[in-house]
């Protein structure tokens, strides 16, 4: 006589965290394996140069069945870094893009605008005086870390937007040319000089 024991192991399973984008598309995925009753972590691991979208509910661990087990949705968007004039060189992206190495990040513009206004005036001895007024703006750029794009935030003063009213010096016996008037400026506002001198007033006797 003979007696023959038959048991059962339990199958690997293998199923996987899928990165979706807001249009529904996988952009990466993760496998997640294991067998029938195991109670497995989910951790995702996000492609480079995406994010999780917050908010979501992600299962910290799933029970796998005899089934199988199901896919884990996470979704995802574009990373972003943001720069501002004060960020140093070193932590301002360039080259390859993470989330596609096949693309090159766009060349940053000035984060950084100051229209001038000099005013250079010549009084009657010919010595001459520099008179300047500036304006500063900034602006912030965010990178994508998707496509390399660069958006910029509308430029932004702590200052009076204007360059002011001036008045040369007054000399006995002179008028001055002109006087200068005040003018709104904006980020794109090109510098100028303007020159001021002095006439001799007319005499009468």
């Amino acid at each position: 006589d003979e007696t023959v024991s038959i048991s059962y192991t339990a199958n690997n399973q293998t199923g996987k965290i899928s990165y979706v984008d807001g249009d529904g598309k996988e952009v990466g995925q993760t496998t997640i394996s294991g067998k029938a009753g195991e109670t497995v972590n989910v951790t995702p691991q996000v492609p480079s140069g995406w994010k999780i979208v917050p908010g979501q509910d992600i299962p910290k661990t799933i029970t796998i069945s005899e089934n199988g087990i199901p896919t884990v949705t996470v979704k995802v968007e574009h990373g972003t870094v943001i720069v501002t004039p004060d960020t140093p060189e070193k932590d301002i992206p360039t080259g390859p893009v993470p989330g596609d190495p096949s693309k090159n990040y766009e060349k940053m513009e000035s984060l950084t605008a100051t229209p001038t206004l000099t005013i250079v005036v010549t009084d009657p001895s010919g010595k001459t005086t520099k008179v300047t007024q500036t304006v500063n703006f900034t602006r912030t750029a965010t990178f994508d870390e998707v496509t390399g794009e660069i958006t910029y935030s509308n430029w932004a003063s702590s200052e009076p937007t204007e360059w002011s009213q001036y008045a040369a010096p007054e000399v006995a016996g002179y008028t001055a040319t002109q006087m200068v008037k005040s003018q709104v400026v904006s980020a794109e506002t090109a510098d100028e000089t303007i020159r001021i001198s002095y006439t001799a007033n007319t005499q009468t006797g």
